[in-house]
């Protein structure tokens, strides 16, 4: 049986791909820069040739190697009709958020890849080195460290844990829709408006061309 193609791999798993950068990468001032990120890091995990045999975990580590590079700086947003945001969570969603903020790269991965992905731990161990972590033994130690202080400082127990990482606040797949800045709508419209002549004059010119 010949492995899946990394496009089926993309559109099959995009959701779990998406949600792995989502919780994987550093934080970042804003929510929506934060979901828009998911997505781009995903995005660049596919192979720029098509065609290209690639597995599951292969995909995962292209986007855990990606995620772990990301760096704290809010992305530009383009402005559409309505502003995408993450779901809200509760209390213990943000506890967790944070907690996982507060951690380094390799233990935010190996903790995703146990808790979301339900890797045993020397299968993450083995998808760690494959995604560039040398340590990768120790990511995983680390990893169920922070589990256990996640339980004893904020009274979350790991079987919540992973109820919360399944629920749509920790999905960048789900979104709710939200009014846009004022201002950014108006000077989006303004961009379009000076763009329009131009693409007018390089029609009538084709059209001249043709003649």
């Amino acid at each position: 049986m010949e492995p899946p193609r990394a496009e089926t791999v993309f559109v099959r798993h995009y959701d779990r791909l998406a949600r792995i950068a989502y919780l994987v990468a550093p934080a970042v001032p804003g929510r929506q820069s934060r979901l828009v990120r998911a997505h781009r890091l995903v995005h660049r995990a596919l192979p720029w040739r098509g065609r290209i045999a690639l597995t599951y975990p292969q995909m995962v580590a292209r986007v855990l190697r990606r995620a772990a590079r990301s760096r704290r700086v809010g992305l530009p947003v383009l402005v559409t009709w309505a502003w995408h945001t993450p779901v809200d969570g509760g209390p213990d969603h943000h506890r967790l958020e944070a907690a996982l903020a507060a951690a380094e790269p390799g233990t935010r991965a190996a903790y995703v890849l146990t808790m979301v992905e339900h890797l045993a731990a020397r299968d993450a161990v083995v998808l760690l080195q494959q995604a560039g972590w040398a340590d990768a033994v120790a990511q995983v130690a680390t990893a169920s460290a922070l589990r256990q202080r996640i339980h004893n400082e904020h009274g979350i127990h790991p079987d919540h844990q992973r109820h919360l990482l399944a629920a749509p606040p920790a999905d960048p797949t789900l979104s709710r829709l939200r009014a846009p800045d004022p201002l950014m709508v108006r000077a989006a419209r303004v961009t379009r408006a000076a763009a329009l002549p131009v693409a007018l004059a390089a029609v009538a010119a084709g059209a001249l061309l043709v003649r």
